[in-house]
């Protein structure tokens, strides 16, 4: 288990492909994760923190990033969830 895995949040929806595919790719590098729903008290939660955007949103400690962000143009960038995993800090 990667030591970054029981603060590692992922919020989504139900039947959201983007969603599969960030959980699929945290599975590959063996990151655990909590997923959460993106529901009502999540998006209130984000808003007070002025985060905004659809899930998925990948979330670490004071870190994250939403779907816009994730899959700029369609395709996700693994580069910004390395970042906000902080997967290439020594």
């Amino acid at each position: 288990m990667n030591s970054i895995g029981s603060r590692t949040r992922v919020y989504t929806l139900p039947d959201c492909h983007k969603c599969e595919i960030l959980k699929g790719w945290l599975k590959e590098k063996g990151i655990d994760f909590e997923e959460l729903a993106f529901d009502t008290d999540a998006q209130l939660g984000f808003i007070m923190r002025n985060v905004f955007g659809n899930p998925p949103i990948l979330e670490l400690e004071d870190k994250a990033a939403s779907s816009e962000e994730l899959f700029p143009v369609g395709a996700f960038n693994e580069s910004r969830a390395r970042e906000v995993l902080r997967l290439d800090k020594a």
